[in-house]
């Protein structure tokens, strides 16, 4: 009894189905678990038949199981599913055996455990494990498709590649002859009209080299061939660079330019100079524009710093037509424009925003706009750049002549005065801004009486007008405010204004935009003492007298030493051949002219150079086996080290490395830039020289070398 009542207790407590069955497969008893598992009550559960919740495809194979029982038989487990009162189905899993009387069958009893979820994990693997057949054979087939479209894709490529370097060489090659003429052009005597006419081809010319550009640099990104280089540059040299580039296309607008690079941003970084300028260049072109009155806006900003690297924020905010939602949504696409009709008043490509959104992810950053329609746009990119060493990358020292000097800054435009006031800040100077003459005349005699007089006063305008005159003629014959120094910043000055400016005077004339070493350097200058012991004497101070005080503080006896040098150059094109001539000429340098590979090494055999200008596609010998055979020691050229630069219309980054490995010096991309190509001669021509000379089984030479 005691055993029964354990037992009963232990049936009680499982999960699983316990049941009993007479001899013709009818229920005789089932466990609470079991009523509960499949739904039905005790008394109309009781009385029926084991198949009549057996799902139907299955009942022969049950009736099979459970009635094939036989005594002392070793039974087996059986899987089959049911149907619960509620129309559910469960699969279990049964172990059935007969109970035996004599050798007689007097019944079944069984038990049972609920496996749907096993079987239906079952299910799925089974379903998996051939999708998964079925994927890898699918994906077999993909492979070998991908392979025959990549391998279709690197021919293709490669065409591509070779078709665009053809074509920027082709392009560039009549544009350099174009440019380079219409600028010497300019350089001789013409009367009002034939400049007006020249300077109009010069700037359709330049719109049109933006296209190509665009163009060539679209298809560089279609052929996978972008690159960012990563050199050492300063930074705040790129960006003013750019603003001194597009100043004159805003001014002509009368619009307000102002560019500032916050001072805590790292000048000396590395990465891309020449890519940050494209991006500048593109989103001032636009503001310029689509806009017609207001200002221009760019700023540089720290947007995150870590010991090795930052990241900047580029903005180019304006005043113009704005951009509506739904405009903002086809930006950044190629060739989309927010206006694409034929009535559209503004021209362009629609691919500058396209490059712009490429390069700044390719420098790890992003690009994008805030605007609304008719209050103006800012465009905004980010970059991370390295920073240079340590040493390199020091703050420039503030002079002290110039910290906490008292310092009034005058002017209409809030964010002209923002900029400059953020300038005095990192100089220590203390300062106060005002937006009129009213306002200034009231802090100046404020300051006077308080004791603590302004020692200078900034003077933001447009335009010189009798207003800034008059201005500056009531603080001068103020015995109260005389003493305090006059510097006026201007955007549109005309000639003449610095003279009668001084008579008023002004111990400055500045026009803008405003470079933060400028500013600081004629603070520096107004505030020296041999600048105050020849007070009434001095000459009024202008950008060019501050540059030229630059220079002569600078060593420049190497460069004027080499301004005789002797340049081969070697150039196949007649217009390019007199371009480059009398660009080299008129600074001062003794050219003679080549018109391929073999003729610059005969040159070279016959004469001493200083150095050779070569251009690489050239009949008979090109410029690299020019180059390769003037660097063979066995070769009979007087100087084997000579710096060589490859002058070419192959532009791509690509072919400056190619050019700089196979043993040239330096690299100008055409159409030649005058400023460019003096920069660059000089700079080869004042360097420490390179050894290039290889062993001789490291020189592979082309068949029409000379020696």
């Amino acid at each position: 009894m005691d055993s029964s009542k354990l037992f009963q207790k232990f049936v009680g407590y499982t999960k699983d189905i316990l049941f009993e069955l007479d001899t013709e497969g009818y229920f005789t008893s089932v466990n609470t678990e079991g009523l509960k598992l499949l739904g039905y009550e005790k008394e109309e559960f009781i009385g029926k038949h084991f198949l009549e919740f057996i799902r139907p495809d299955f009942k022969r194979q049950a009736q099979d199981f459970v009635l094939s029982q036989e005594c002392e038989k070793e039974n087996t487990l059986f899987e089959f599913p049911v149907i619960t009162a509620q129309g559910e189905e469960l699969w279990l899993e049964q172990y059935v055996v007969a109970v035996c009387s004599d050798n007689t069958i007097i019944g079944y009893k069984g038990i049972a455990r609920n496996v749907t979820r096993f079987k239906l994990a079952e299910e799925e693997l089974k379903e998996s494990k051939q999708s998964a057949e079925d994927l890898n054979l699918q994906l077999e087939k993909t492979i070998e498709r991908a392979n025959e479209i990549a391998a279709k894709a690197e021919t293709d490529n490669i065409a591509k590649s070779n078709f665009l370097a053809n074509m920027s060489h082709e392009i560039r090659t009549p544009m350099n002859g174009v440019l380079g003429m219409i600028d010497l052009l300019l350089d001789t005597g013409l009367d009002a009209e034939q400049r007006d006419y020249c300077e109009t081809a010069h700037k359709s010319a330049d719109s049109l080299l933006r296209i190509i550009n665009d163009i060539l640099d679209f298809s560089k990104l279609e052929a996978n061939k972008f690159e960012i280089e990563n050199i050492d540059f300063d930074l705040r040299t790129t960006v003013e660079d750019v603003s001194d580039e597009l100043a004159h296309r805003v001014y002509e607008k009368n619009l307000e330019f102002i560019c500032f690079m916050n001072p805590d941003v790292p000048s000396r970084l590395k990465g891309d100079p020449g890519r940050i300028r494209q991006i500048l260049r593109n989103l001032v072109g636009n503001a310029v524009k689509f806009t017609e009155q207001g200002e221009i806006a760019v700023r540089v900003l720290l947007e995150k710093e870590e010991e090795t690297r930052a990241m900047l924020r580029f903005e180019v905010k304006d005043t113009g037509i704005g951009i509506t939602k739904k405009g903002q949504n086809r930006l950044f696409q190629s060739f989309s424009q927010v206006d694409a009709s034929t009535t559209r008043k503004y021209g362009g490509t629609g691919l500058g925003l396209a490059i712009s959104k490429k390069l700044s992810e390719m420098m790890h950053g992003q690009i994008g706009v805030e605007s609304k329609k008719g209050t103006g746009s800012t465009f905004w990119f980010t970059a991370v750049l390295d920073k240079q060493s340590d040493a390199q990358n020091v703050a420039p020292v503030t002079p002290a002549s110039i910290q906490n000097k008292r310092i009034l800054v005058v002017g209409e435009n809030s964010t002209n005065r923002e900029v400059i006031c953020t300038y005095l800040k990192s100089w220590g100077c203390l300062y106060q801004d005002v937006s009129d003459e009213y306002d200034a005349f009231t802090a100046l005699n404020t300051a006077v009486d308080s004791g603590s007089p302004f020692e200078l006063i900034v003077f933001d305008q447009i335009t010189v007008d009798a207003q800034t005159e008059k201005f500056g003629k009531r603080v001068k014959e103020d015995p109260r405010l005389n003493s305090v120094q006059l510097v006026l910043l201007t955007s549109l000055g005309k000639r003449g204004d610095p003279a009668r400016l001084q008579q008023v005077g002004f111990a400055a004339y500045l026009s803008k935009p405003i470079k933060i070493k400028l500013l600081q350097d004629c603070f520096t200058t107004v505030f020296s003492e041999e600048y105050i012991a020849q007070a009434g004497k001095n000459p009024i101070i202008t950008r060019h007298s501050l540059a030229e005080a630059q220079r002569a503080q600078e060593d420049k006896t190497v460069t004027e030493i080499h301004h005789d040098a002797r340049i081969l150059l070697a150039e196949d094109n007649p217009v390019n051949q007199k371009l480059a001539v009398k660009l080299l000429t008129k600074v001062g340098y003794v050219v003679e002219v080549v018109n391929n590979g073999k003729e610059a090494l005969a040159a070279l055999e016959d004469k001493e150079f200083d150095m050779v200008l070569m251009d690489v596609q050239m009949p008979e010998m090109d410029g690299f086996e020019a180059t390769a055979a003037i660097r063979n020691p066995k070769s009979k050229v007087k100087d084997h080290d000579i710096p060589i630069i490859a002058m070419t219309a192959n532009a791509m980054k690509e072919d400056r490395q190619h050019c700089l490995n196979e043993g040239m010096d330096d690299y100008i991309s055409k159409p030649i830039n005058k400023q460019r190509l003096i920069e660059v001669v000089e700079r080869q021509l004042t360097a420490p020289r390179k050894k290039h000379s290889l062993p001789d089984d490291d020189i592979t030479l082309g068949e029409n070398a000379i020696f």
